[in-house]
């Protein structure tokens, strides 16, 4: 039934202008994830924990893009409901297991950070679990509106229903119910947790950083990261991830909005539907150009602190990389006649890992 039937204020050009917005804002979500990920197996940066987790993150966003695109075949839903009607319920299913997905992997990356930067355990280990449950909850609490039939069109797009054939003036309670306790509710709590689990380590993380000379305030942290260079190191990789959670919040609230204001029966907003069909698969566009400029930062910084950085290695034979693979200091107090050797091996795993996890790390001494 078209959405003038019930006296509307959407009509069909605004419904079709948000599909539109909403699948191009996808497209766009799907372009910049995938140069992410083509990236970061390229650099092979899959090899650092830090950035599997930043991966997975994008992986899902890219396949929410996917999702959001795909909306774009429901612009003529309503020249033929009956066609269209079981598709849509199939995409909206996509639809909310993808954004659970995504809001799995976010929880997982504040958990690991927090228990990395605040209590000094590294739960790498715990990886298998970190990706199981975050397809196999989603796919959990998708399955629910699916057996109590609210999936459909909502709106301009298909997602759990709050409206009865799609007009504003007949609520639909059980969709109402359902959107705010299969998905807002767990959401703003688990990323109300996020939230305070990021404050948590901003205040420990500065005190360490401002304390890290005394040795009485911060024996954990000197024993921990022995110069400062391993310091600003472990930093670099775990600051860019807590943009995620935040990234996920900020852009949640106005989607809830929507959602609130459509649980009452009134006419429709098409600002609120504008700004939730850019918000939606904003998340995943936003999380890519994030890793985007994590990935640049990181080789900038190679390059500047290797004289050539990943390039120069590429172009270095496989004996000279074998050979570049640890390097040589002399003690400056000796002269060169007699200088003695102190040979580091190079780290092959994230530093960010290997520095806090095994705090007693020293370097192997010729």
């Amino acid at each position: 039934m078209a959405s003038t039937s019930c006296n509307s204020s959407l009509d069909k050009s605004e419904l079709e202008r948000a599909l539109v917005i909403m699948s191009s804002t996808g497209g766009a979500s799907v372009l910049v994830c995938s140069v992410a990920v083509v990236l970061v197996v390229v650099f092979k940066l899959y090899k650092q924990f830090a950035y599997r987790l930043a991966l997975y993150q994008v992986l899902a966003a890219m396949a929410f893009g996917v999702a959001c695109a795909v909306e774009a075949i429901f612009v003529n839903y309503d020249s033929n409901p009956e066609t269209y009607s079981r598709a849509c319920q199939g995409i909206a299913s996509v639809f909310f297991c993808l954004e659970w997905v995504k809001l799995m992997f976010t929880n997982c990356v504040t958990f690991h950070l927090f228990c990395f930067a605040v209590l000094h355990k590294n739960f790498k280990r715990l990886e298998p679990v970190y990706i199981i449950s975050s397809l196999a909850l989603p796919a959990a609490f998708a399955s629910v509106p699916y057996m109590t039939s609210s999936y459909g069109r909502s709106g301009a797009w298909c997602w759990i229903q709050d409206w009865k054939n799609n007009c504003p003036s007949e609520i639909l309670e059980a969709g109402n119910v359902e959107t705010f306790a299969l998905w807002y509710g767990p959401a703003f709590c688990l990323l109300l947790v996020d939230s305070i689990a990021m404050v948590a380590m901003g205040v420990v993380l500065g005190c360490r950083a401002r304390h890290r000379g005394d040795v009485s305030r911060d024996s954990l942290l000197l024993s921990a990261m022995s110069t400062n260079k391993a310091h600003k190191s472990a930093l670099n990789q775990l600051l860019p991830l807590l943009a995620y959670p935040v990234i996920f919040f900020v852009f949640i609230l106005g989607m809830f909005s929507y959602r609130l204001y459509n649980s009452q029966p009134r006419p429709p907003n098409y600002l609120l539907l504008k700004a939730t069909a850019v918000l939606a698969p904003g998340v995943g566009l936003t999380a890519g150009v994030v890793l985007l400029a994590h990935i640049a930062v990181a080789k900038c910084k190679t390059r500047g602190a290797g004289g050539g950085g990943w390039w120069r290695m590429k172009s270095m034979t496989p004996t000279a990389q074998k050979a570049g693979d640890s390097f040589t200091t002399y003690k400056p107090e000796q002269t060169s006649t007699s200088c003695s050797v102190t040979r580091y091996s190079q780290q092959r795993e994230s530093e960010v890992d290997l520095t806090l996890s095994v705090p007693d790390r020293k370097p192997f001494v010729v």
